[in-house]
């Protein structure tokens, strides 16, 4: 995983695997962690800004929000349901990331939100039971709209911030 990540007030994090697991050592057994990916297409033709986020929410004090933000150009994209599957993509390969790096001792802590409706008149449902099954495959608690705050509203203002930089 080649993404830079950084603190909401725009520090970068070097190591993320360091940076996750020595903030949630702070208070074991009081946090939880949400992994979220929203995008939004751009004005150029088939280019699209993604935002990921990952949430250290700690019980009855708030979430700690860290993300990476970077533009991917691919005229698979211009498909809104490719465009979703993508985001799911994108937090499973942070929930294998932290999982590969031994950050998490108890996985039931994380679960991926996904930006998916699970109401049947939203065009997202064509595919919320697929993204919901691809993510419990990989072995992880999952959940969708309107229980999905990582994704639905974290990781939605990060990819509409245009004061929030992104890498190319």
């Amino acid at each position: 995983m080649n993404y830079t990540w950084y603190k909401t007030n725009k520090t970068e994090i070097t190591d993320l695997a360091k940076y996750v697991k020595e903030y949630i050592a702070q208070y074991p057994g009081e946090y939880d962690i949400f992994i979220g990916t929203d995008s939004q297409r751009v004005r150029k033709r088939n280019t699209v800004l993604f935002a990921m986020v990952i949430i250290m929410y700690r019980h009855g004090k708030g979430g700690h929000i860290i993300y990476s933000k970077h533009k991917r150009t691919d005229k698979m994209l211009k498909d809104k349901l490719m465009r979703l599957r993508t985001e799911v993509g994108y937090s499973i390969e942070i929930a294998n990331y932290l999982t590969s790096h031994d950050v998490l001792t108890n996985p039931d802590i994380m679960t991926v939100h996904i930006d998916i409706s699970d109401k049947k008149i939203n065009a997202s449902n064509a595919i919320y039971q697929e993204a919901i099954g691809w993510v419990r495959g990989m072995g992880y608690l999952c959940e969708g709209k309107p229980n999905a705050p990582a994704a639905s509203y974290a990781a939605d203002w990060i990819v509409k911030n245009k004061e929030i930089a992104y890498q190319d």
